[in-house]
């Protein structure tokens, strides 16, 4: 009787449990890398010194600011305060790091993630914003409006299609004249009302602000090359004293000039802060170019004082404008963008204006 052959060993890869014990093994190695490597981040990831940190909920501090401080102190980091005034979430920086770097700062977090008063931490990643650009002053604005050579956008356009024209897609130049004639005439018009018989109110005074007479979107008079009155109508509602009085407009931007003399009567620094600086002064950082003056246009647009004989007019001349400085740093974050939307929103009648757009 011929002897059975004994089995394979374990480390046999000729069958039986040896190749499902390879197999497994293999397995097991390859996840343990999978848990053991560091995440694959996108080359294109930019990782900045700005941590999201959040408490423990149970942390039972009377002062959750406070204990954010010590918390960032003991760790080497410096807190910037709340995240929209959670007392749970707060916004970090590492001064020691640089502004904006391609790879995960992890020791910085591990040591934040020991701590036994802290529950999760997120470092930031950068983003582009990039502000709206705006036109140069053109030549003709140092001859007078009354220099600006009108064209007829109706002539340009038909000039600009090629073959026939359709009638209802493009109509004559005096059909919206017409429209207004025939209006005029319609049912229920009584020429007998005090209003009819009394005549119109007197116009409204134009502002005697000298570049009022080229804000064609204020008031059209066609001095841009332009179709006359059409505009903003702000007129109409300014004659209704609707000006914008008790109303704060946020520019959030690369900062306001706040001394500015068209804009500093209509200033609310109460409700103004520099995100990109951590201070409480949104005052532009201006270069040769005037790249950071953007915010201040935008400002002057919205509230420039009337009749103070400086630049222009703003569509709500009487509201006051807050400056939100966040658009002049390296990278934007989530922690930048949401303490800027929603910081001091009970400051009166609240509107965001964002003068910049994604990358």
């Amino acid at each position: 009787m011929s002897p059975v052959p004994p089995p394979p060993p374990a480390c046999s890869n000729k069958g039986g449990r040896g190749r499902a014990s390879t197999h497994l093994s293999i397995f097991l190695l390859t996840l343990l890398s999978a848990l053991l490597l560091p995440p694959i981040v996108s080359a294109k990831d930019v990782f900045t010194n700005h941590f999201l940190v959040h408490l423990d909920p149970s942390h039972g501090h009377p002062d959750p600011p406070a204990l954010a401080r010590d918390i960032a102190k003991r760790n080497g980091f410096h807190s910037l305060g709340p995240l929209l005034n959670s007392p749970h979430e707060f916004h970090f920086v590492h001064a020691g790091l640089a502004h904006a770097r391609h790879k995960r700062s992890v020791p910085h977090s591990r040591k934040l993630k020991t701590d036994p008063q802290v529950h999760r931490v997120y470092q930031q990643t950068g983003f582009r914003r990039v502000k709206r650009g705006y036109r140069e002053e053109p030549d003709y604005m140092a001859l007078g409006p009354k220099s600006v050579q009108k064209k007829s956008s109706w002539s340009e356009l038909r000039a600009s299609l090629d073959g026939e024209i359709n009638p209802a897609v493009v109509h004559p130049e005096e059909h919206f004249q017409q429209l207004q004639d025939g209006a005029k005439a319609k049912r229920g018009y009584n020429s007998l009302t005090v209003d009819n018989l009394v005549g119109p109110p007197p116009p409204p005074k134009e502002p005697s602000d000298p570049l009022f007479p080229y804000q064609w979107y204020l008031k059209n008079t066609g001095q841009n090359g332009g179709k006359a009155r059409l505009d903003l109508n702000v007129e109409a509602a300014w004659a209704q004293g609707i000006t914008g009085r008790n109303v704060t407009t946020a520019i959030m931007d690369d900062g306001v000039d706040y001394m500015h003399p068209d804009i500093i009567n209509n200033y609310n620094a109460r409700a103004s802060y520099d995100f990109s600086s951590n201070d409480p002064f949104p005052y532009p950082r201006y270069t040769d170019d005037w790249f950071n003056s953007h915010g201040t246009r935008c400002a002057g647009e919205v509230s420039a004082a009337k009749d103070n004989n400086v630049c222009g007019v703003g569509v709500a001349y009487n509201s006051l404008v807050a400056g939100i400085r966040m658009l002049d740093q390296p990278y934007m974050t989530d922690l930048i963008e949401a303490n800027s939307l929603g910081h001091q929103q009970s400051a009166g009648s609240w509107v965001a204006q964002m003068g910049s757009s994604a990358a």
